[in-house]
Order: structure tokens, then sequence, then C-alpha cells
């Protein structure tokens, strides 16, 4: 018997209220697909101001989603963004729910 959307649903919105923004999940994301990345990279990357981004960031640091870095660089000091393993099974978690809910949706239209 196929799984019953509200229990999809119900795992959906217990899930880590940092990941409540589609930008924080685009930031996300980003950083799964691209490793860390500096702050002025992320902001370009999603074309959002960098107050926005630091916004953002701060809701994700809240949640251990992410972590901010200073290192030194050849052009100067440079703040990097890098995923936690918490984030990363955070947003693995998120990414398996939708599954289950595509999942589930198709066999509700081929009922229908």
């Amino acid at each position: 018997m196929p799984e019953r959307i509200d229990s999809v649903l119900k795992e959906l919105v217990t899930l880590d209220s940092a990941l409540a923004h589609v930008k924080r999940i685009a930031i996300v994301l980003l950083l799964v697909l691209e490793g860390p990345m500096s702050m002025g990279m992320l902001s370009k990357a999603l074309g959002i101001p960098l107050n926005t981004l630091d916004t953002h960031l701060r809701k994700l640091e809240e949640g251990n989603i992410i972590v901010r870095r200073k290192f030194l660089t050849p052009v100067g000091p440079r703040t990097y963004v890098l995923l936690t393993k918490e984030g990363l099974d955070k947003i693995n978690k998120l990414l398996s729910l939708i599954e289950r809910l595509k999942v589930r949706i198709s066999v509700s239209q081929e009922v229908s």
C-alpha cells in the first residue's frame, strides 16, 4: 500500500526551520554541488546582496547546517561558507522527503 501523503507532509513540516526558506535551500544545495564558497561567490552565484546572504547564513549557522571560516588568500582575507555533516544530513532528508512526495503524487495521479 502506498505511503500516505499526510505522513510525509508531517515529516516535512517538522524538518529544521533553517531550511524553511527557498534561498537557504538554494545556498545549501549550491554548497553541496560546489563545495566551500566565499560569501562573495555565493552572493554572485545566487544574485542576492551580501547583507541578505548574511541574514540567511546566520539562520543556517543557528541550525548547525553551515559554518563560516576566515582564510587568508593571495588577495586578502576571505570568509568561506562550509556545509557541516549535520547540514548535509538535513538536506539529504529534505530531498528524500521531496522524492517520497513525488512518488506519492505520481501514484495519486495514476488513480485519478
